[in-house]
């Protein structure tokens, strides 16, 4: 079992000192980046494993078909059902390598996305409303366990 630490948004953003530029009319302007996120990560996930060694994927509530990743959710091919929605609130564009966004990922669980028409990662948030360093987040790096409204 991983242990996981608090911390906050803006620690987790800042980790690997990337620049950031908003640009919320992405959407509008790019298809590409419904089609190129990163594989989402749920930090308390633990996985399943059956008898072969092989991971259990998440399943279906409804129909028990396995769920796949489609933009930032877990949907359902058979039946369209899948879990709680993720809303993206801010799109920011990024100078984040593909090894800043394995590692904030993997370690922070930071959803992004790839622009093919801007040739960069973009970084989704889900909330709004609340100073980044006041927004409750988890990692499984030590190192970065902060309060709410500590900075890096």
């Amino acid at each position: 079992m991983k242990t996981l630490y608090h911390t906050n948004f803006a620690v987790a953003v800042n980790w690997c000192n990337n620049a950031l530029v908003l640009c919320n009319n992405i959407p509008q302007i790019d298809d590409s980046i419904w089609d190129n996120f990163e594989p989402i990560v749920d930090l308390g996930y633990e996985p399943e494993y059956d008898e072969e060694g092989d991971e259990i994927k998440p399943k279906c509530p409804e129909c028990g078909a396995e769920l796949e990743q489609v933009g930032p959710n877990m949907v359902c091919p058979e039946c369209g059902d899948g879990e709680d929605q993720i809303e993206i609130y801010q799109w920011f564009i990024t100078d984040c390598s593909k090894w800043d966004v394995e590692y904030l990922t993997q370690h922070f669980g930071l959803i992004f996305t790839y622009s093919d028409l801007l040739d960069c990662y973009i970084l989704c948030v889900t909330h709004c409303g609340t100073g980044w360093d006041y927004v409750d987040w988890q990692t499984t790096n030590p190192n970065a366990e902060r309060k709410l409204g500590e900075k890096k």
